[in-house]
């Protein structure tokens, strides 16, 4: 049996294409080396400034857990000062903040989930890190989760909210209510 028979084909380009190629890809290059370093500066400004927008905050530059708990626990008495909260750590890396009555979960939420340092990945099976830089200045987990509990005082009158509220129809009132 013989060689196999390649076919290469060689494709010449004038000398003056391929430097217009060079050119234009050395200054797609200095483009993207321009965008990284001004979104290092400004992620430099960023981080230098969050500690003067936030200076009840302790800074935590070795993301310590314990500082960021505390640092959830200054940011919940700064939002929701007359209630109290509980933040206790349920796996290596997941702390739940618990209250009874008070603020909604939305509002609670909101002030807690920037102290998450993690999101999912395209497939939704994992958490992969992407720390903000309020992550990089005061800390942050990877799970952070709230929940709300009502006391039987609150549960008694939001049930009675809710037989008030089955005795309307399509926002009609039904024969048994008197108007």
């Amino acid at each position: 049996m013989g060689l196999a028979a390649t076919h290469v084909r060689l494709y010449f380009v004038e000398d003056y294409i391929l430097e217009q190629y060079i050119i234009k890809a050395e200054i797609a290059q200095n483009i993207r080396k321009q965008q990284a370093d001004d979104k290092a500066i400004a992620d430099r400004n960023e981080k230098q400034e969050l500690p003067l927008l936030h200076p009840h905050l302790l800074v935590n530059p070795t993301d310590d857990q314990n500082t960021t708990k505390k640092n959830i626990v200054l940011e919940l008495k700064k939002n929701f000062p007359n209630f109290k909260f509980s933040v206790r750590k349920d796996y290596y890396n997941s702390y739940t903040v618990a209250w009874t009555d008070g603020p909604t979960q939305e509002e609670v939420s909101n002030v807690v989930s920037k102290f998450e340092d993690h999101e999912n990945d395209f497939t939704g099976d994992f958490r992969d890190p992407n720390p903000s830089n309020f992550n990089k200045v005061f800390g942050g987990f990877k799970y952070v989760s709230t929940s709300r509990t009502f006391s039987e005082k609150v549960s008694s009158l939001l049930n009675s909210f809710k037989v008030l509220d089955d005795t309307k129809s399509n926002g009609y009132v039904l024969e048994a209510e008197t108007v």
